[in-house]
């Protein structure tokens, strides 16, 4: 194969491998800030998976074209099994469409995942900010993150962690 052939090829390649490893790294996102703020491990449908949602939308939408962001995220959304985790998946996304639109031309198409994970986290901040301190925020009600507010929850200790008496090499 040329050169250039292989080039193309690997290239091809990795755009559509994109959506999995952005999925992969905003779940990941989410699942250290869960651990860092000791709380709700594991559960979807709250702050984090908001985060995740809009975040790894808004990654989407500067990595590739609106269309295709649009069927990809819909696509996976299709394959939900709870219609409030639809309402507030949809919900998010249109959120991520909106603040990619907000950005300048420049920003909007050079943004890491990262990046987009960053900004998902402060946009949910700020709003919570705002509703503590009972202030509003310059953008219409329907830009409101959706998740579903949950107690903290801290994990179950297994029966077998290492302070409960089990040692490696005692088994």
């Amino acid at each position: 194969m040329a050169e250039g052939m292989f080039d193309s090829a690997l290239e091809m390649g990795k755009q559509i491998a994109a959506p999995f490893f952005i999925n992969r790294e905003a779940a990941e996102y989410a699942r250290k800030l869960r651990i860092a703020e000791d709380t709700n491990y594991d559960e979807i449908d709250n702050k984090y998976d908001a985060i995740r949602h809009i975040g790894g939308a808004l990654a989407l939408y500067s990595q590739y074209p609106d269309f295709l962001a649009d069927r990809i995220l819909n696509a996976k959304e299709w394959m939900k099994d709870t219609e409030r985790g639809h309402e507030m998946d949809y919900h998010n996304n249109a959120i991520a469409k909106e603040l990619y639109n907000m950005l300048d031309a420049e920003t909007a198409g050079s943004l890491s995942t990262e990046q987009a994970l960053e900004i998902a986290k402060s946009y949910i901040e700020e709003w919570e900010l705002a509703d503590k301190e009972n202030r509003t925020i310059d953008l219409p009600d329907s830009m409101r993150p959706l998740y579903y507010y949950k107690e903290p929850t801290k994990p179950q200790k297994s029966p077998l962690e290492p302070d409960q008496g089990l040692m490696k090499g005692n088994l």
